[in-house]
């Protein structure tokens, strides 16, 4: 009886797995931010877009910071999941 190994996982393939794991780990925390949003009622810290009150930064205040953190995870989550469709 002959034992053969394992295929030899590629490169390629690490690549995508590590992807898909950040990807699926910013949509996570996207929709915690989500969430967190909701329950603190904190959905209009930000009322323009793409800026906040006219400036790119937000102001300090926990609302505007919330609603500006969900911004970036959103951005941040739709370039993973791009890279991983293609």
């Amino acid at each position: 009886m002959s034992i053969t190994p394992p295929p030899v996982e590629t490169r390629s393939w690490r690549v995508f797995r590590s992807l898909l794991l950040a990807t699926t780990i910013s949509v996570f925390v996207l929709i915690v931010l989500g969430g967190l949003l909701r329950a603190t009622a904190s959905g209009g810290g930000c009322p323009d877009w793409p800026t906040c009150f006219g400036v790119v930064t937000p102001p300090a205040g926990q609302e505007a910071m919330l609603d500006y953190l969900h911004r970036l995870a959103t951005l941040v989550s739709v370039l993973l999941l791009g890279s991983v469709s293609f």
